[in-house]
């Protein structure tokens, strides 16, 4: 009877040893095969790609995260885009991966879209988050580059890119003076305006809860016209929209008298 209990649980660590060995590796990850939908396929390839490119960088951590989202779709999960849950997002960047990943998140979730463009929506959601990864990182602009690149004319192809794009540029309190970091973020807007068919800008200016009524409305006015501005003198000539909203329709909603940095924005939409 011993002997019988040994075998078994002798049997039970075998299997497990050899479940453990059976796991695919990073760099073996386009091995790893879906029997879903061509989204669920497309997907777990994509994935896979990039599973293998940073195990060849020796990158492990991302290498086996990526690993993993290719087993969790090969298996019919959702996987959530990569998010700042997930990875640090430069604030210089921050605009950009707002802006992008609500429109994506609410693509990914289209079955009409997973039918129609499976291929580019699975390029899309996966170039997105090698741009995550990348942008954290920081140290590679070529990598940073092509990511975006990738996932911008994805997002094209789907019919986004030259509809609506839109930034977010952000204040310190109480201030209309642009940052180094928003100034950043309007050269990226002159680059991806003349990139693409736009004729309208629209900029609205806001504010936080500090102060009154008529002095955010004002204030929320010389933010707008800080930024518009600034973007004629980048020569981007185009249709200008200006409105300013003071602390109404907040970003993230708070109670009357906080300072918020995310309420204190000039939005910048091209179309």
């Amino acid at each position: 009877m011993k002997r019988y209990r040994f075998n078994s649980l002798f049997a039970v660590l075998a299997a497990a040893v050899l479940a453990a060995c059976s796991t695919v590796m990073p760099d073996e990850a386009t091995t790893i095969t879906s029997n879903g939908s061509a989204f669920e396929r497309a997907l777990t390839h994509e994935y896979g790609v990039l599973a293998e490119k940073e195990a060849a960088l020796f990158d492990w951590k991302d290498a086996f995260y990526f690993r993993d989202k290719t087993l969790d779709v090969s298996k019919g999960k959702m996987v959530v885009l990569a998010n700042e849950k997930e990875f640090s997002i430069p604030d210089e960047y921050w605009a950009e991966y707002e802006q992008n990943h609500d429109v994506l998140s609410q693509l990914i979730t289209n079955e009409a879209i997973q039918k129609a463009a499976p291929s580019q929506l699975a390029i899309a959601q996966t170039s997105f988050d090698c741009w995550v990864e990348e942008i954290e990182e920081n140290l590679q602009p070529d990598m940073i580059t092509g990511c975006y690149q990738r996932f911008h004319n994805a997002m094209t192809a789907l019919g986004v890119g030259n509809e609506t794009y839109g930034f977010h540029i952000y204040f310190e309190h109480d201030s209309a003076a642009l940052t180094d970091a928003a100034k950043d973020v309007l050269n990226k807007v002159v680059t991806e305006y003349n990139s693409d068919d736009y004729t309208i800008v629209k900029v609205l200016g806001y504010t936080d809860t500090t102060g009154s009524d008529a002095y955010n409305m004002e204030l929320s006015q010389k933010r707008a016209a800080a930024v518009t501005d600034a973007l004629k003198s980048k020569g981007l000539n185009a249709n200008y929209v200006v409105k300013s909203f003071g602390e109404e329709e907040l970003q993230v909603p708070t109670m009357d008298g906080v300072k918020e940095i995310k309420n204190r924005r000039v939005q910048v939409i091209l179309q």
